[in-house]
């Protein structure tokens, strides 16, 4: 009878040592496979995050600078009138520059 308990003992023990070592190994396999899983998912997560973050900036950037062509239309408009007001100026002094360097070259062939 003590024999037989002790065989059981033996026996339960080993069984004990091999399901142990079984569910070590099983739980390693998963742990890898969860890594590599939770490494992809990462990578996509990154890929979108990375996307959404220029995608929001962007917008916030245009947002941006529509208010500062906005703020500054009337500063566009202004200068805009004077470029226009000033243009024949302009060209009365490229006139008025070619005319004098025709008398400076006039000037130095006569002399």
């Amino acid at each position: 009878a003590v024999t037989r308990v002790v065989f059981l003992d033996i026996l339960g023990s080993v069984f004990l040592g091999l399901g142990v070592l079984f569910a070590g190994g099983v739980l390693v396999m998963k742990r890898r496979s969860l890594i590599q899983k939770m490494d992809s998912e990462l990578a996509r997560n990154k890929a979108q995050f990375e996307s959404t973050i220029s995608e929001r900036l962007n917008d916030k950037l245009g947002v941006i600078y529509t208010e500062i062509n906005r703020s500054f239309a009337d500063l566009y408009a202004y200068v805009e009138q004077e470029r226009v007001s000033i243009a024949p100026l302009i060209e009365q002094f490229e006139q008025i520059q070619g005319s004098t360097r025709s008398l400076s070259s006039d000037i130095q062939q006569l002399k």
